[in-house]
């Protein structure tokens, strides 16, 4: 018989309720998963009742590369142009 029990990362509390967070930061994308009992989830909780003031303020913001280098294409490999044995054929007895 397997019992599993979920634990708050912190403090390590058995018969604790916990609540699992998904903690994504905005720049890089990376993201990360926790679990925390109501005493060391103070700090996420007061986030989450606070009203997100950052969605309107990047909605105001100007859209827009914020320079001439991220309004160019990235740089590094280009596509490849994928060519059939027919055409390599045909190119060869063009030059030929």
């Amino acid at each position: 018989m397997l019992i599993e029990v979920e634990v708050c990362d912190v403090c390590q509390r058995v018969g604790v309720p916990v609540s699992r967070y998904t903690i994504t930061e905005a720049e890089s994308g990376r993201s990360g998963t926790t679990v925390r009992c109501g005493h060391d989830a103070e700090s996420f909780e007061d986030v989450l009742r606070q009203p997100d003031e950052s969605a309107t303020t990047a909605a105001a913001e100007v859209p827009g590369p914020a320079s001439e280098a991220a309004a160019r294409p990235p740089r590094g490999r280009r596509a490849r142009k994928v060519t059939t044995v027919d055409e390599i054929e045909a190119a060869k007895a063009a030059k030929a």
